[in-house]
């Protein structure tokens, strides 16, 4: 309560033992410039709200492989 995942994500980035963790973004936000903001902050990927578990799986997996 009172951080939103912009400001969480803001505070993962600066701290050098968390910044390596590459963060997906789930969110209910579906605007473009809510996408692009998490982008900029530093998220590695974003899905929007109801999520389909292939689709989160499989972004994970991406993201894991790197």
């Amino acid at each position: 309560p009172g951080i939103d995942g912009y400001a969480i994500l803001d505070k993962i980035n600066k701290d050098d033992k968390l910044k390596k963790i590459p963060v997906i973004m789930v969110t209910s936000k579906s605007e473009a410039t809510d996408k692009q903001k998490a982008f900029e902050i530093g998220a590695v990927d974003y899905i929007v709200k109801p999520i389909e578990i292939d689709d989160l799986l499989a972004k994970v997996k991406k993201v894991l492989v790197k």
